[in-house]
């Protein structure tokens, strides 16, 4: 059970890409730094 985030730059071609992620729950953002900032979101949230 691993987290799984997606990077994916906010351009036309990828909108499909972007909300088929989406629609399953899973997290995109369109820069590493959003990416890092998602996992360590996700990290905190995680009980330890």
């Amino acid at each position: 059970n691993k987290p799984f985030i997606a990077y994916v730059p906010h351009v036309e071609k990828y909108n499909m890409l972007i909300e088929g992620f989406e629609l399953n729950g899973i997290p995109v953002s369109p820069s590493i730094e959003g990416a890092v900032l998602m996992a360590k979101a996700l990290a905190r949230r995680q009980p330890c």
